[in-house]
């Protein structure tokens, strides 16, 4: 009886002893801060020079920006300039009905606009009559 006695005694012991308390939390590291974020450089793009002296359709280009400068000039033929006739559209790549930027008869012969059709691949189609030479460039702001 008093082997069980004791057997009792050592078991109540060490249940109580495993219910008193809970066992003091490890430490857990604390993780280290974030890394600080980089600041990326502007997205940009080099100009895109389109030229021509009559009507053409340019092949694919891309826009690597949000926004984006279209500056364009022409130059009429010297023998009927009040007769020249200019103009563009840009279309996203493989898109033929719905343009992003246009100029239609312009008051001059040169003017910028400023596109917000976001980054992606473009194409311009220009309608030039009684007209020399003609450019556009595409830039970044």
């Amino acid at each position: 009886m008093k082997r069980l006695l004791i057997i009792l005694v050592i078991l109540t012991g060490v249940m109580l002893t495993a219910c008193a308390a809970p066992p003091a939390p490890s430490e857990v590291p604390t993780p280290p801060p974030p890394p600080a974020e980089e600041t990326a450089p502007p997205a940009t793009f080099e100009p895109i020079i389109i030229t021509g002296s009559g009507d053409k359709t340019s092949p694919p280009f891309t826009v690597t920006t949000d926004e984006w400068v279209i500056d364009w000039s022409y130059a009429p033929d010297p023998e009927y300039p009040d007769m020249a006739v200019f103009g563009f559209f840009i279309y996203p790549r493989g898109e033929t009905a719905v343009y992003v930027e246009s100029v239609l008869f312009p008051k001059g012969t040169s003017g910028s606009t400023y596109s917000y059709a976001g980054a992606g691949e473009y194409y311009i189609k220009v309608t030039a009559a009684n007209v020399k030479s003609w450019e556009v460039v595409i830039s970044p702001p």
